[in-house]
């Protein structure tokens, strides 16, 4: 009888830690996979797939690069892994740098692409009307030397009244185009360049993850006067 008592009692010792130590598994599952971190039961801060955990309700506290951070609790059932899928939204002010630098880029394609491309263009014309006129000043040179040097009536007659000053107005246009392509081009130039000087000044958006430091403050940290919660401060440098 009392050795039956005595491991009754042994027996009875024992299955209180074993039952007060009983684990399971969660398998995080966690969009984005990648750079995710998370706090545990407002303590712990770690960033793993599978953590082993007692069984019963436990908290975590998920983060991650442009994300919210995003609370929630899963119950941990005894001897088993159970698979969980945290998606992360991003913040605010993610969305909202996003907005900004998009509207950034749309000012700076305005501002200086479009400008430049206007510019090549001008020059192209300008360039191109310069051959243009040239080529109409030499062919208007070759009748000129024509009429000189010819000898018959018929053939000068036609240099006179029709060839010469067909070929004189076509060089009188290609002039005017000339000097309207310069003046175009000259105009543009000075706005692209008066718009690059401008945008220059504009300052690149940037992004402050204010999410990072709540999620640095979520730590409780121990020490001899009892603890403290940890506070991170992000600070961009440039």
């Amino acid at each position: 009888m009392r050795r039956v008592l005595i491991f009754s009692m042994i027996a009875a010792a024992c299955a209180v830690p074993c039952s007060a130590q009983t684990v399971g598994k969660l398998r995080l599952l966690v969009d984005p996979g990648g750079d995710y971190q998370f706090v545990l039961d407002h303590k712990y801060k770690m960033q793993q797939r599978e953590v082993e955990l007692s069984t019963g309700a436990h908290h975590f506290s998920f983060w991650a690069p442009q994300r919210q951070i995003l609370d929630t609790t899963f119950n941990v059932m005894e001897g088993r892994t159970q698979d969980v899928v945290v998606r992360l939204p991003y913040s605010a002010e993610y969305r909202q740098y996003q907005n900004d630098i998009d509207h950034y880029r749309s000012r700076m394609w305005t501002h200086r692409l479009i400008p430049a491309i206007a510019s090549v263009g001008g020059i192209t014309w300008s360039v191109l009307s310069y051959i243009n006129i040239n080529d109409a000043q030499d062919k208007l040179d070759q009748d000129v030397t024509n009429y000189n040097e010819g000898y018959v009536p018929s053939e000068l007659a036609k240099l006179k009244t029709v060839t010469i000053p067909a070929d004189y107005d076509a060089f009188r246009s290609a002039r005017t185009r000339f000097y309207v392509s310069s003046g175009i081009t000259a105009v543009v130039l000075l706005g692209t360049a008066w718009l690059w000087m401008k945008s220059g000044k504009r300052a690149v958006p940037t992004f402050e993850d204010k999410e990072k430091v709540l999620f640095d403050g979520l730590v409780w940290m121990p020490d001899a006067k009892g603890g403290a919660w940890y506070t991170g401060l992000t600070i961009p440098l440039r």
